[in-house]
């Protein structure tokens, strides 16, 4: 999926992608909910923020990215859908451990659906973020693709690996993801905008 449904004005710019893949596996890295005792031990991505864009709406000053979770077909693996989303918390000076009640706090959060893919637009000051993908079940299992688009470089990794992020230029894409991607481009953010500023 690339942002190729963007409008013209949009598309004068390379965005720069930052892809994970990695999977939830029941007692490893499953940990379901963030009310789930086992929270954290879901996979975890690190995002840096850099550079403020190089717009900027009157109304809020920041970085915009947008990040796509994907989960592996599980027809195919004749598993019962599950419902993913994911969480975006900001850390707070160097330290990228959190306490059990900042977990219940996060910045912003998508809902649990049972689709394919979870896409969610969003704008925050320059800093450090941690991205939390999750089913909604601990005890159940998947594989995921996690996305990050950002209009300025941005440095990211998972716990434990790492990325490297590549100017991509706009591609059109298939007919599915467009359909998906009108939903949240072009639109304010339901509800990260008004908690992400600072």
């Amino acid at each position: 999926m690339d942002p190729g449904v963007l409008d013209e004005d949009q598309q004068k710019h390379a965005w720069v992608k930052a892809m994970f893949e990695s999977s939830w596996k029941k007692g490893f890295s499953a940990g379901g909910p963030k009310n789930n005792a086992y929270f954290t031990r879901n996979p975890q991505i690190i995002l840096t923020l850099m550079e403020e864009d190089e717009e900027q709406d009157s109304d809020q000053v920041g970085c915009s990215f947008l990040v796509l979770l994907s989960q592996k077909e599980r027809r195919l693996l004749n598993a019962k859908p599950i419902p993913i989303g994911f969480y975006l918390y900001k850390v707070q000076g160097m330290n990228l451990q959190m306490t059990t009640e900042e977990l219940q706090y996060p910045l912003a959060e998508t809902k649990f659906e049972f689709r394919r893919d979870i896409v969610k637009r969003m704008k925050c000051s320059p800093g450090r973020y941690i991205i939390i993908p999750t089913m909604n079940e601990s005890d159940a299992e998947g594989d995921f693709t996690l996305t990050v688009y950002t209009e300025k470089v941005n440095k990211s990794r998972m716990m434990g690996r790492s990325s490297t992020t590549l100017p991509q230029t706009p591609t059109p894409p298939a007919m599915d993801t467009e359909k998906l991607f009108k939903v949240v481009v072009g639109v304010v953010s339901d509800d990260c905008d008004s908690q992400v500023k600072s």
